[in-house]
């Protein structure tokens, strides 16, 4: 029987070894894709080879931390804008606004693509 298990490989800057993310091999739909992760493990992209994912880890992985990520408080619930306000690999804390304008923070253990993600939506 073969191991399916994800395998996450460190990514890490040279000087100071501060972590930069993931890199995760996932079977895809059309073969094998190469997941580049936040520190937290949110996704960042994924891409055919596992050099370019972890070109993009090295690249953006700690800068995609300031920028806006959706969050889903509540399951099958509405998703929020957010910002990031302080990312550990166990857990994120996130600031968003409400619809009726209530300003919220959050605290998320093991985010997950179904409570927080980079890209809008659908």
């Amino acid at each position: 029987m073969a191991n399916t298990a994800a395998v996450r490989d460190e990514i890490r800057r040279g000087e100071d070894h501060e972590l930069l993310g993931f890199v995760q091999r996932s079977p895809g739909t059309a073969g094998v894709e190469w997941l580049a992760l936040s520190v937290f493990g949110g996704l960042l992209a994924a891409f055919d080879t596992e050099s370019a994912a972890h070109e993009h880890v090295r690249s953006t992985g700690l800068s995609t931390l300031a920028e806006s990520w959706w969050v889903r408080p509540v399951p099958a619930g509405q998703w929020y804008e957010a910002t990031l306000v302080e990312v550990r690999p166990d857990e994120v804390r996130c600031r968003y606004t409400e619809a009726d304008f209530t300003l919220r923070t959050l605290a998320i253990p093991q985010p997950g693509p179904e409570t927080l993600r980079l890209t809008r939506p659908a």
